[in-house]
């Protein structure tokens, strides 16, 4: 990707409570005001009436485990099949919401680099991500969709990568992600949005990275 530059306002809420741990959402998605929906869009309108949450570890990991399949797929060597780079993220986030969000530019010029014929071909001022170090969560918020009831967990939190620069230098990266997950969308998290970030990273998480990393 090119060097990230700040996109528009993130669309963090409010810092979460200790509401008790958080388990499965109850229900099977069916909400008593209609239909479930079959996707997450209704998150693209923000949180209303939710409750903060503690996350427990297994879901906790689980989040971190989707987080870097986005990272490096989305930010990684996107390959020389756009098509196929493009249906690999769409996997991993909700569209209705992602594809306006900053990072949702950034994916557009990977295609570009994946229609190019990938990372060789890459211009000299992109960088591609190949670890993940953290996905440190900021909040977590459970709630219901107001139209249908459909339960819902959201979470917000700062993902921090490792990058492969074009000299062979590696750097770090941090960006703002927040993503979430219901059972009426079979449970697993997926990526609403996320907020890019300029290639440093906030001192906080500079002892998560391995040696010789640029920050």
């Amino acid at each position: 990707m090119m060097a990230l530059t700040p996109g528009g306002a993130s669309s963090s809420g409010e810092s979460g409570g200790s509401g008790g741990e958080a388990g499965p959402e109850s229900g099977s998605g069916q909400g008593a005001g209609g239909v479930a929906p079959d996707n997450l869009s209704f998150l693209c309108a923000g949180d209303y009436g939710s409750e903060g949450i503690n996350l427990d570890a297994g879901t906790r990991d689980r989040a971190q485990e989707q987080v870097e399949r986005f990272v490096l797929t989305a930010y990684g060597d996107p390959g020389a099949d756009a098509s196929a780079y493009e249906r690999s993220v769409e996997e991993l986030v909700v569209r209705e919401c992602f594809w306006d969000s900053p990072a949702g530019g950034v994916v557009n010029d990977m295609e570009e680099v994946a229609r190019a014929g990938g990372k060789p071909n890459a211009p000299s001022d992109y960088t591609f991500a190949r670890k993940l170090v953290r996905f440190e969560i900021e909040y977590a918020r459970r709630g219901e969709d107001l139209d249908t009831g459909t339960p819902y967990t959201r979470v917000v939190g700062t993902a921090v990568w490792v990058s492969e620069e074009p000299d062979g230098d590696s750097r770090a990266w941090q960006e703002d992600l927040e993503v979430g997950k219901s059972p009426a969308t079979g449970g697993d998290w997926e990526i609403i949005s996320g907020q890019t970030i300029p290639p440093q990273v906030d001192s906080e998480y500079e002892n998560f990275l391995p040696d010789g990393v640029e920050t």
